[in-house]
């Protein structure tokens, strides 16, 4: 652990939330996978873990050998301001490791107060919030907004650096993310399946193109 979060977690409610190690959480071997995903829920960790959504999607996801999905929570207020003040970016529960040394986030968004959730959550993480201020080799391809035919043409599109939506308030009002982090490419369907497909979509790219490069699939 950070010694800087050892620091502060006495001074804040519930430092439980942001330990990890939690039983039967998920460890695999960073340098034997080929995808590391980070699972952002815009929320506390109580909500977070509460969702059986987000239990089925990141036992999903692990199911991939080539794949470690970590999961990431909001932070509540007084721990968002210590590691403001401490400079600790955002990071994943299994590992520790700050959101911007993972391959792919993945954002579940149920709910428009969640919103600014998520911008903040991207802050903390040292991401930039806006496509525009996007540098280096994170490129945005074309992947088609369709509703089904993930599955068909599995393999066809490289979803990386592409930020894909679901849930209600992403298919109805994705406007407000059109201009933050990448370009926003609607899906709905099983989330588990679409899922799937989106992460084997990245295994073309070469290890070394992905790394310091983020996708932001909204689940």
């Amino acid at each position: 652990m950070d010694k800087r979060l050892e620091r502060i977690l006495p001074r804040v409610q519930k430092p439980a939330r942001y330990t990890g190690g939690e039983y039967k959480q998920i460890m695999k071997d960073r340098d034997k996978v080929d995808i590391r995903l980070a699972f952002c829920f815009p929320d506390t960790y109580e909500i977070g873990m509460s969702n059986l959504g987000m239990s089925i999607l990141y036992h999903t996801m692990n199911s991939l050998d080539f794949v470690w999905c970590e999961r990431c929570f909001a932070p509540w207020g007084d721990m968002y301001e210590e590691m403001k003040k401490a400079g600790i970016p955002l990071y994943a529960l299994e590992s520790g490791d700050p959101l911007s040394a993972f391959d792919s986030l993945a954002f579940s968004v149920g709910y428009e107060m969640a919103y600014t959730t998520v911008l903040d959550m991207i802050d903390m993480a040292g991401l930039p919030l806006r496509s525009a201020d996007l540098k280096g080799d994170f490129q945005i391809s074309k992947v088609r907004p369709v509703v089904a035919q993930h599955r068909a043409d599995r393999g066809k599109h490289s979803v990386h650096g592409q930020l894909l939506g679901g849930k209600t308030v992403f298919l109805h009002k994705k406007t407000p993310f059109v201009t933050v982090a990448t370009k926003g490419v609607p899906f709905c369907g099983s989330g588990s399946g679409a899922s799937t497909d989106c992460v084997r979509g990245q295994l073309p790219i070469p290890r070394h193109s992905r790394l310091n490069t983020n996708a932001l699939f909204l689940l």
